[in-house]
C-alpha cells in the first residue's frame, strides 16, 4: 500500500512502490486521505490562505478546498494507474476522510507493507510528521522513500544480530537476489564484530560469502548516510529497534539517506 497525496515526495514513494511490488509479484494499492483537520480549519472565521505568488493573505473557502482536494485525488489516482500499467501490476486506489495518520495505521493493517514520502510538505521539513510518526509505531514493514526517488544500487542492511536483524538481513538478501545486485551488510558496533560477521553469514547462507561486510563506526554513526550515498546505496534495510536506537539522530539520519528505507519490525 502506498501513501499518496500527489506531492513529489508520495509520487516518489509511488516509484519505489512499483520497483518493489514488481519484484515481489505484489498488487498495488493506492490510498489518499482527505485531511478533516484541513477542512475543519477551512471552516473557520479567520482562516487564512497566502497566495503561491503574491503571497497576499485571502479567506479560505471549504468549497475550494474540497475541489482542490479532489483534484489531487484525481492526480494521484492518474499517477498510480500510469505506474502500475507501466510496470504491468494489479493495482486498486481508494479515498478516505479522517486524520492522516490515523488512516494510514488503520488501512496499513490490512497490507503486508506500507510505502510513503519520507518528507512532509511543509518547507524545509526533514522528515514529515507522519512519516516519524508511523516509524516509531506502526508494526508492520514501513518503506520511507525521499524525494529524489528509487535508484539503482547496492542493498545495504544494518545488522544487530537480533531476532528482528535477522528478519531485515534475510529479506535484504531476497531483495537483493531478485534484483541481481550486490548486497552490504553493516554490522552494528557491538565489541564482537567476527562473531556477528559469522552469524550473519550462516543466516545467509550461501549467499552469506558473497556479501560485503563492514562494522560501522560508533564514534562516525552521523556520516554513514552520506558515505552511502557516495558509494551509490539503492536501498537500505533495518530493524525499527537499530533505528530507534539513534536517538535524536534518527530524524536527520533517516532524512540525509537519499534512498529508499525500508523498516522491519
Amino acid at each position: 500500500m502506498v501513501a499518496l497525496d500527489a506531492s513529489r515526495s508520495s509520487l516518489a514513494a509511488l516509484e519505489a512502490a512499483a520497483d518493489l511490488a514488481v519484484a515481489l509479484q505484489a498488487e498495488l494499492s493506492g490510498l489518499f486521505v482527505e485531511d478533516e483537520n484541513l477542512v475543519r480549519l477551512a471552516g473557520l472565521p479567520l482562516a487564512r490562505e497566502f497566495d503561491p505568488i503574491s503571497a497576499r493573505p485571502r479567506s479560505m473557502s471549504t468549497s475550494e478546498l474540497r475541489r482542490h482536494i479532489a483534484a489531487q485525488a484525481r492526480r494521484a489516482q492518474q499517477a498510480l494507474s500510469e505506474r502500475a500499467e507501466r510496470h504491468k501490476v494489479t493495482w486498486s486506489f481508494r479515498t478516505v476522510r479522517g486524520h492522516v495518520t490515523r488512516e494510514l495505521r488503520a488501512a496499513a493493517s490490512a497490507a503486508d507493507l506500507l510505502v510513503l514520502g519520507s518528507r512532509g510538505r511543509s518547507p524545509g521539513c526533514a522528515v514529515g510528521s507522519t512519516a516519524r510518526a508511523l516509524l516509531h509505531e506502526l508494526p508492520i514493514l514501513l518503506l520511507l522513500a525521499p524525494a529524489a526517488g528509487p535508484r539503482r544500487g547496492a542493498v545495504d542492511v544494518i545488522f544487530d544480530g537480533t531476532e528482528v536483524g535477522e528478519r531485515a538481513l534475510v529479506l535484504a538478501s531476497d531483495l537483493a537476489l531478485l534484483r541481481d545486485l550486490p548486497l552490504r551488510v553493516l554490522l552494528v558496533p557491538d565489541g564482537a564484530p567476527e562473531r556477528l560477521r559469522d552469524h550473519a553469514e550462516a543466516a545467509l547462507g550461501e549467499h552469506g560469502r558473497l556479501a560485503a561486510y563492514e562494522e560501522l563506526d560508533p564514534q562516525r554513526l552521523q556520516n554513514t548516510p552520506a558515505r552511502l550515498r557516495a558509494r551509490g546505496c539503492g536501498l537500505l534495510v533495518a530493524s525499527r529497534a537499530a533505528l530507534l536506537a539513534l536517538g535524536d539522530e534518527a530524524a536527520p539520519w533517516v532524512s540525509d539517506l537519499h534512498c529508499p528505507l525500508l523498516v522491519v519490525d
